[in-house]
């Protein structure tokens, strides 16, 4: 099954998202190819517009983790050449020099909405309970797909420092407020209504970094408070990179930020506990008694090393239903979660080797829980 579906209203290319492999639409590798097979279709003869949809709930999510961790078990220049890949669509559609909207009836974030910031117009329903944004520095990453490139430069420094570093989810309002979309739509037929006629009206529409003498609104920085972690502080310094150079130039220090961090075991530990992790009690969630009871022994321990030894023991003796509930319980209870979580954490330990392999198997229960999930 393909993932866009093309028709044409008016002269002006519809481009429907419906990503065959899942429930969200994101940025996998059959993505990235059909995407490219019709930009190759468009690029000698582009349509007077191009209109981007969902045929789903949502516009769109991130890449797929599966994917990220797979190149990045390949090593930085894997992942790098991936965040690339992605960024360079973005680009040829940006080229072309045409009006591109994205028609935001859903939640847009990651990939999804870094699709819809390489438009050059953004609408979206005026639902507050719609979310727009780049939440990667949650999971330990930046944003590859060009969300740091662009958006520093659309909305300047410090709003951008500020919505990365945090991770910060919006409504469409908030995202209104900032500049990141242009207009707001009560239905989905006013907002097509809305797209077509921004198209007749803006035909020569480029990005604000193609127009002659761009310069960003502003090249502050983020000064505000920042979550735990190295990606909030490497993605600051980015951004002040991107800002510095021209504006091509970004995409490779977006890149190779991406790569160090994808690589970087802190990420993979926050990988595992907030996706892998959280997707596994979703399916299999621990008695809530049980959570509540772990978590409050963890929180009365002096130190992590208390923690950890606590939760071994609780392992040893059988009374952990997962290696996930216990991540997230000792997470919520104070443990560091740039570790990962408490299990996570203890397979990093020097320990004997039947405690090694008892950590590993509560880990490996899980991973079969989230590869039936995706099944």
């Amino acid at each position: 099954m393909s993932y866009l579906a093309v028709e044409q209203v008016d002269g002006v290319a519809v481009v429907t998202l419906d990503d065959p492999t899942g429930r969200t639409n994101r940025t996998t590798a059959q993505f990235k190819a059909e995407l490219g097979a019709l930009l190759d279709q468009w690029q000698g003869a582009p349509p007077r517009g191009a209109i981007f949809r969902s045929a789903k709930a949502g516009f769109g999510t991130g890449g797929d983790i599966a994917q990220v961790l797979a190149h990045a078990g390949q090593g930085p220049q894997d992942s790098f050449a991936d965040s690339q890949r992605l960024k360079s669509l973005y680009r040829r559609l940006e080229r072309l020099h045409i009006p591109t909207v994205a028609l935001l009836e859903g939640l847009a974030v990651g990939g999804g909405w870094e699709l819809a910031l390489a438009c050059t117009a953004r609408f979206a329903l005026c639902d507050s309970t719609i979310r727009l944004g780049l939440p990667e520095t949650n999971l330990g990453l930046v944003p590859g797909g060009g969300g740091l490139q662009r958006l520093p430069h659309l909305v300047g420094g410090r709003v951008a420092g500020r919505l990365i570093a945090s991770g910060t989810l919006q409504s469409p309002l908030q995202a209104l407020d900032d500049g990141l979309i242009d207009d707001l739509a009560p239905d989905p037929a006013r907002l097509m209504a809305l797209a077509l006629r921004w198209i007749a009206a803006n035909r020569h529409a480029r990005q604000p970094w193609d127009r002659p003498g761009h310069r960003p609104p502003d090249t502050a920085r983020h000064d505000g408070p920042l979550p735990q972690g190295q990606a909030p502080l490497l993605a600051l310094e980015a951004i002040a990179g991107v800002l510095a150079a021209p504006f091509d130039d970004g995409a490779a220090i977006e890149s190779h930020l991406f790569a160090r961090l994808a690589t970087s075991a802190e990420t993979q530990a926050l990988i595992g506990l907030r996706f892998l992790d959280r997707n596994a009690l979703r399916r299999n969630p621990p008695d809530p008694g049980w959570t509540a009871a772990f978590a409050a022994r963890l929180a009365a321990l002096p130190t992590p090393e208390a923690m950890a030894q606590a939760a071994l023991e609780d392992l040893a003796q059988g009374r952990i239903p997962s290696a996930a509930a216990a991540n997230v319980a000792s997470v919520d209870a104070g443990y560091p979660a740039t570790t990962g979580g408490v299990i996570r954490h203890l397979t990093t330990r020097d320990l004997p080797q039947a405690t090694r392999t008892l950590l590993q198997a509560a880990l490996t229960a899980d991973m079969i829980t989230n590869r039936e999930d995706s099944a």
